[in-house]
């Protein structure tokens, strides 16, 4: 392996009547990228996330699985509840040109309390994808994504990776 990069990201917010909220409940974020240099221009890429809401959250802001970016196998906002943690693993390679390839692999869920998440339950998905450089020079991409999870197919046309 050649190059490693780790990147993390964290957020915390809290909204509440002093900030103009109708809602008083604390959101709270991690995510953390790694990526693998597997030789010329292909990557072995690993996403995890976790989010937590504590207090009265609103429907549209509570935790969602599903989508174009972690377990592309369900649709957006298909499934959600005051928590989620989940990772996933991506590869990416070239193809010839300017077209690329990715397969990719996820599991995770969304859960009220740590003890909900279950073997019967957690979501899965796989997939594959291709990828178009738009610009090669900055790495931007355009993607289809096709992902499979336990209720189906889903397939997301997307500028710039998942992660």
């Amino acid at each position: 392996m050649r190059a490693k990069v780790f990147t993390w990201k964290s957020t915390g917010y809290h909204f509440g009547k002093t900030f103009g909220s109708d809602f008083r409940y604390n959101n709270f974020n991690l995510e953390f990228n790694r990526y693998y240099g597997l030789g010329k221009d292909r990557v072995l890429a690993t996403n995890t996330m976790l989010r937590l809401n504590e207090g009265d959250v609103p429907v549209q802001r509570l935790a969602t699985a599903g989508g174009d970016k972690l377990l592309r196998g369900y649709a957006r906002n298909r499934f959600h509840d005051d928590h989620f943690v989940g990772s996933q693993v991506e590869y990416r390679f070239p193809l010839f040109w300017r077209l690329g390839a990715a397969a990719f692999a996820g599991i995770g869920d969304v859960f009220d309390k740590p003890e909900d998440i279950s073997l019967s339950t957690i979501k899965y998905s796989i997939g594959t994808g291709l990828r178009y450089a738009i610009r090669p020079e900055q790495k931007l991409n355009s993607r289809l994504d096709i992902g499979y999870g336990r209720e189906g197919f889903n397939v997301y046309l997307m500028i710039g990776e998942a992660f």
